[in-house]
């Protein structure tokens, strides 16, 4: 199975946590107010859509600054992780618990499912 990701740099605002951080970019990106944008199939099941990124593909220049973490967005349609798409999604003004700083651009990797 195909899954494409992404990784986003996020700056902390206040005393947010990372956890603070994954769910609110996970309600963003997958609902729109009350509809839900990505529905769980079982494709998905026990797959991360969003979490931390192992290391960041970032230079150091930008991710030095306290705080910021890199998370990777990973779904199985590349359609999902329209660049645009995501940049109003999440570097609106609105945010509660972070503030995007840069974005990668899609790659694709290939899981084994069992």
């Amino acid at each position: 199975m195909k899954f494409y990701n992404l990784t986003i740099l996020v700056e902390p605002l206040a005393a947010s946590t990372l956890p603070a951080m994954i769910r609110e970019i996970f309600d963003r990106i997958t609902t729109d107010g009350k509809e839900k944008i990505l529905c769980e199939s079982g494709d998905l099941r026990g797959h991360a859509v969003v979490g931390a990124a192992q290391a960041s593909p970032f230079p150091q220049c930008l991710s030095a600054a306290a705080g910021r973490r890199a998370i990777q967005i990973s779904l199985p349609s590349k359609k999902d992780l329209g660049r645009k798409w995501f940049q109003r999604r999440l570097a609106g003004p609105d945010q509660q618990t972070f503030r995007l700083v840069a974005m990668t651009d899609v790659s694709m990797i290939h899981l084994e499912t069992e």
